[in-house]
């Protein structure tokens, strides 16, 4: 895979600049886009009877009809490609954007061509096989199946797909791993700080509280009391969160793969969290509240 200018496309020349440049898939065969999932979007696959016309056919992807303005009618127009051995080729077919270095890379502009009738000049071919069963058993079976055509030919790299795409990802997912190791070890330290804040507060309330039972209020209403405050506390804090939460939200996305800045179910989840957090975490001073002694309570210096 290569960066090819696009010379031009159905009779229209084209400046020879970055804006005019797609990445060419050399030598695909039969069977590609089918292998590997491709969904074909309109017009047809590579056939063996391209391969035997020497290739002046081409397959682009959607982002090639996007880029330029190519539309419907992409398919039947011919195009000039700089370098290719064939005066023009014809699109004869548009299939869905598909990523083959990085999966975090946006969709570019990419042309496909079919695999010459002859291709003695290169020393290596890559094929990608698509199977049912067992992953291990598929790649056990692949040299036996490579020798059987040409015992000479040796049939290395063998890697599933899966583990391909697991290693793009890998940074991606040790930062969502750290992140969440150290977004637990902070939800600790935020109970230990309420449990701590909250205890304090009692101790400095206890006169209070035991009026407050003098004149007729229930423990279970000093523990509403409490952990009515708390409440209080917890909504506000959910609310900066959410606030900080979308702004950090557009720059994680942009850096991590497959992360959505602005999921409700993960927002939601989150604030569920704080607010179970921080009432388990004031149970034990409400508690502690609502057994204050009334008598012992208003002696209390």
């Amino acid at each position: 895979m290569f960066s090819v200018p696009i010379r031009s496309i159905d009779g229209e020349q084209l400046a020879p600049d970055n804006s005019t440049v797609a990445q060419r898939h050399p030598w695909i065969s039969p069977g590609f886009f089918e292998a590997l999932g491709v969904p074909l979007v309109a017009g047809r696959e590579f056939t063996a009877s391209d391969v035997a016309a020497g290739g002046a056919v081409a397959v682009v992807n959607q982002a090639f009809v996007n880029r330029f303005n190519l539309g419907v009618d992409a398919i039947g127009k011919r195009m000039e490609l700089f370098g290719y051995g064939a005066p023009s080729v014809e699109i004869v077919g548009i299939v869905g954007d598909a990523k083959y270095r990085n999966v975090k890379d946006d969709a570019v502009a990419q042309v496909y061509t079919p695999r010459p009738a002859r291709d003695d000049a290169f020393s290596s071919v890559f094929f990608y096989v698509r199977g049912r069963g067992d992953v291990a058993t598929l790649l056990r079976a692949i040299p036996g199946v490579v020798a059987s055509i040409d015992p000479t030919l040796p049939a290395n790299g063998l890697v599933p797909l899966e583990r391909t795409v697991s290693n793009s990802v890998g940074q991606d997912r040790l930062i969502a791993l750290l992140s969440a190791v150290f977004a637990g070890l902070a939800t600790v330290l935020a109970a230990v700080g309420v449990y701590a804040v909250l205890s304090y507060n009692i101790g400095g309330r206890t006169r209070e509280l035991g009026l407050r039972l003098a004149l007729g209020s229930t423990p279970g209403g000093l523990r509403a009391m409490v952990l009515k405050q708390v409440g209080w506390i917890a909504a506000v804090g959910a609310a900066v969160g959410l606030i900080v939460a979308l702004g950090v939200g557009r720059l994680a996305s942009a850096l991590l793969f497959g992360l959505s800045g602005y999921d409700p179910l993960v927002f939601g989840g989150a604030v569920a969290v704080i607010v179970l957090v921080v009432l388990c975490a004031s149970y034990l001073p409400a508690r502690k509240a609502s057994r204050v002694a009334p008598m012992e309570a208003l002696r209390y210096e």
